[in-house]
């Protein structure tokens, strides 16, 4: 009697059976399935049958195989891409948190800066209210010594013109008493508006 190896190599010359179909079967078995299929054309039909849909059943499962290597090695490469992007973002997050805190920082330098403007806003407006002040009462006291002077100089004038028709004498005379008056004129207008 022939060996089941035998056996098998004959069922897969003769009729394309696989030893993987006949790998459960006997010597006995193996050898009686080949008398079948010599003897009953139906039985080859049915085991022709079998083994086109064994190699579409193979054909499909070397499809999904091949599927199922490439999904693993997308797999991969997407695990790859998602922890590069993890990171990423981890990075912009602890930016985002940096510029969070520079812009809060900015936020209180401004509000210092606008309180600081607007003191010194007011500032300007007591300053500019006193220069104001100052200047209205320098042009009274340049009104009152200009209005002074010319008082004193007609005066003077005057008294040149009476000098030169008077004795000596009388000339020192009008002369010191015109000085005295007017020149203690002159201290009371400077002393009413010091």
């Amino acid at each position: 009697m022939p060996t089941k190896s035998t056996l098998q190599d004959t069922l897969k010359a003769k009729y394309g059976i696989n030893k993987n179909i006949t790998q459960s079967l006997s010597a006995v078995e193996c050898e009686e399935l080949l008398t079948l299929l010599q003897g009953q054309p139906s039985a080859m039909k049915l085991v022709e049958s079998f083994i086109a849909k064994n190699e579409e059943l193979s054909q499909n499962n070397r499809n999904f195989g091949q599927q199922r290597s490439q999904a693993q090695k997308k797999l991969k490469s997407l695990q790859v891409e998602h922890e590069k992007l993890e990171k990423d973002i981890a990075t912009l997050e602890k930016s985002n948190t940096s510029l969070v805190t520079h812009r809060d920082q900015l936020s209180q330098e401004q509000e210092k800066l606008e309180a600081q403007i607007k003191q010194l806003s007011d500032q300007k407006k007591i300053l500019s209210g006193k220069v104001q002040s100052l200047t209205t009462h320098n042009d009274e006291l340049h009104q009152s010594r200009t209005f002074s002077g010319m008082g004193y100089r007609e005066v003077q004038q005057s008294n040149s013109i009476r000098r030169n028709k008077l004795p000596k004498t009388e000339v020192e005379v009008i002369d010191y008493s015109q000085t005295s008056r007017f020149s203690a004129k002159n201290r009371q207008s400077r002393n009413k508006y010091r």
